[in-house]
C-alpha cells in the first residue's frame, strides 16, 4: 500500500501519518481543524483506536 498525497483530507479518509512519537501510523480522519498553514486533522489510529491530532505536513497521504 502506498500513500497518495492530497491537498486536503476529509473525514472518512484512510491515511498514513506520523504521530507525535514520530511513528508511522495508519488511521481514519475524524475531523478537519484549522486551515491554510494551520491545517490539522483528528485521526483515529487504526491499531490503538485512539484519536490523535496531526498537522497536515505529517500526513503522508491517502492509503490506496
Amino acid at each position: 500500500m502506498y500513500a497518495q498525497p492530497q491537498q486536503q483530507y476529509k473525514p472518512g479518509d484512510k491515511v498514513r501519518y506520523q504521530n507525535d512519537q514520530q511513528q508511522q501510523c495508519d488511521g481514519t480522519v475524524q475531523a478537519v481543524n484549522g486551515s491554510g498553514q494551520g491545517l490539522k486533522y483528528t485521526i483515529k489510529n487504526q491499531s490503538t483506536n485512539q484519536c490523535e491530532e496531526a498537522q497536515h505536513s505529517r500526513v503522508q497521504g491517502l492509503l490506496q
